[in-house]
């Protein structure tokens, strides 16, 4: 008789499938276990010991009750109660007193046993978590950022402003940081002494405002030192500072602070402040974000403040995109008009894996990562051609990264004017959106919408900055030239009424001859784009905005005439002024600069404007300019 086997008769021994039973628990990471109507579990594998950290006897002498997490307890018994088979996740205590998240199948067996499997998620929850997390922390941002932004179009006197947006500002760092205590102090201006100017207290945490009024930095020379060299401080336990902070420790001490993290406010390199957060109740490890989000809402601080320094906004424009260029964490590249590549920033130079002498000079589309296929290549040379023409081009483009996948950007061209309106450059943007794209879409959504605006505001701010310091300099030129004047307010009311659709009609009226007249047209295009563009805005929707022209001995009598808001009395005397605006606009947007732009090109034609104008009923712009004038 042949004795000999195969291998699943082998297995089919009672004997073997004991031993690959046996073994297969073993070497398995779940967890595999009776549970006993006595209330506690008998482990079939080593993987709870592995897990949890209980040999067998020490978990027969606990109830399995007492093991699990207090807030998972009820709901846990009446799974583990039920007569059918479930699915479901708890926290047990490991052996060193921390929890551990386990996922279980449970089955009923007889006698009121359970048979379970479970499978450690720890890991999977923390992940979790810590996305969550971010994406939080981002929303947060970009709801502070937006609320900021949003102050700068809003009344002539943003003080009040401002000073409500800080307050509130400070209680959302103090909820997610989880501290007791956010404030923000600001330096006098030879720096001698700082004020805590704002402060949020959780409940049941004294203020220390008052006590920390006009005090001297120079008794705090390790603190001030790191600020000056605008590092941020950041301390868990008092006991970690060096002897040299002494001083810190005992002002810690004084207002029962046991954790803090101090981080500068700069303008520029400039320390005008510090914004702080400090834990009173308990002692607190301060995590990256905690750190990410007082610097990031520092510089909003920062720029809040300085709005009105119409100087230090250019140089402030102009520093932050060279900062976001080199820094941001999209691709970011310069291109000349014809596609070629002239700068890379660092974070395109990291993701290609490139060097400058690899890519500098290049067509854009001949770099590696945009060599996916022909198809790329010329939607990016038809962006390229498109965007050297002034449109904004942006798409999703699928690129190769520097292992061959696959990784899809959002991607964008712009082009880059100078202050003549010219185009000089292109630049080039691409983020990153593959692993984010579905998780994050309505945020991405909510950044992008904040980006276009900040950008459309900035450059607004921008243009209407260069055109007030050119005139507030006397460099701004009046060259008069022959023209028709009738044809060309017709020619500036019929694109306006182009721009607004139906939502206002604009009705224009000339009397005299006003065709061969002597005016500077970019001036004069200033005046009558502003206070028309003005009319519309503070005008309901249907109303008729009227601008009537009188040409008639040697001057040249312009009537612009809405039925809209109007200004108050106290108002107009300032209208004409840098950054004033009317107190009743409310939401309306605008820079405070329209109207001084219009005052200083009448002024330099020689003429003369005035306003009319009664709240609720509307207002009325007169100016009178000469038919002929001259160049000085």
């Amino acid at each position: 008789m042949n004795s000999f086997q195969t291998p699943s008769e082998s297995m089919d021994q009672p004997a073997n499938r004991e031993f690959t039973q046996t073994l297969f628990l073993s070497v398995s990471d779940d967890l595999f276990g009776i549970w006993h109507k006595k209330g506690y579990w008998q482990p079939l594998n080593p993987a709870w010991e592995k897990v949890l950290g209980w040999t067998e006897e020490e978990l027969r002498s606990h109830a399995s009750w007492e093991l699990i997490h207090p807030d998972d307890r009820d709901s846990t018994i009446a799974h583990f109660t039920s007569a059918e088979a479930v699915e479901y996740e708890y926290r047990m205590r490991h052996h060193d007193g921390s929890y551990r998240w386990l996922a279980w199948k449970l089955i009923p067996g007889d006698n009121g046993t359970l048979y379970g499997v479970g499978k450690d998620i720890t890991e999977t929850k923390h992940t979790a978590a810590k996305l969550k997390e971010r994406i939080e922390f981002e929303q947060l941002i970009t709801s502070l950022s937006d609320q900021f932004i949003q102050l700068s179009s809003d009344g002539i006197d943003e003080a009040d402003g401002i000073d409500e947006a800080i307050q509130h500002t400070l209680e959302k760092i103090g909820e997610f940081c989880e501290c007791d205590r956010t404030y923000m102090a600001l330096f006098s201006e030879d720096a001698a002494t700082a004020s805590i100017i704002q402060e949020w207290v959780a409940p049941g945490v004294s203020s220390i405002q008052p006590q920390w009024h006009d005090f001297p930095t120079a008794s705090y020379p390790w603190g001030m030192a790191k600020l000056r060299n605008l590092e941020a401080i950041q301390i868990s336990h008092r006991s970690d500072l060096p002897p040299e902070a002494n001083s810190l420790k005992q002002a810690l001490e004084l207002t029962g602070a046991k954790s803090v993290t101090i981080v500068p406010i700069a303008q520029g390199n400039h320390l005008i402040g510090y914004l702080g957060c400090s834990a009173v109740n308990a002692e607190k490890t301060w995590s990256d974000d905690n750190l990410s989000l007082l610097q990031i809402i520092g510089g909003i601080f920062a720029n809040a403040l300085s709005r009105q320094q119409a100087k230090f906004q250019l140089r402030e424009s102009e520093r932050r995109f060279r900062a976001v260029f080199n820094q941001t964490f999209q691709l970011s590249s310069l291109l000349t008009l014809e596609g070629d590549v002239i700068a890379d920033n660092q974070t395109a130079m990291d993701f290609c894996q490139l060097d400058s002498s690899q890519v500098l000079g290049y067509p854009f589309w001949q770099l590696k990562c945009w060599t996916i296929s022909a198809e790329t290549q010329q939607q990016l040379k038809t962006a390229i051609a498109e965007t050297a023409t002034g449109k904004t081009i942006r798409y999703e483009a699928d690129i190769l990264a520097p292992d061959q996948s696959v990784i899809t950007i959002d991607f964008s061209l712009k082009p880059l004017r100078n202050e003549n309106g010219e185009i000089e450059l292109l630049i080039a943007e691409g983020r990153d959106i593959s692993d984010r794209k579905q998780a994050e879409a309505k945020l991405q959504a909510a950044m992008e919408d904040l980006e276009q605006r900040v950008e459309e505001r900035t450059h607004e701010l921008k243009d209407d900055v260069l055109t007030i310091g050119k005139a507030e300099a006397g460099k701004l030129t009046f060259k008069p030239a022959s023209m028709d004047l009738i044809g060309f307010c017709q020619d500036i009311v019929d694109t306006l009424q182009m721009s607004i659709s139906q939502q206002h009609s604009i009705k224009f009226v000339s009397h005299g001859d006003c065709r061969n007249v002597q005016m500077d047209e970019k001036l004069l295009q200033h005046i009558l784009n502003n206070l028309i563009s003005n009319a519309i805005k503070h005008s309901p929707q249907g109303s008729e905005v009227k601008v009537e022209l009188t040409c008639e001995g040697e001057s040249a009598i312009f009537h612009i005439q809405d039925q809209g808001i109007g200004i108050p009395p106290e108002d107009i005397k300032k209208l004409f002024s840098s950054f004033q605006r009317a107190s009743n606009v409310g939401t309306i947007q605008g820079t405070g600069l329209g109207l001084a732009i219009v005052k200083k090109s009448v002024d330099l034609h020689g003429g003369l404007i005035t306003i009319e104008s009664e709240v609720g009923k509307g207002t009325t712009f007169t100016i009178i300019l000469p038919l002929q004038s001259m160049a000085e």
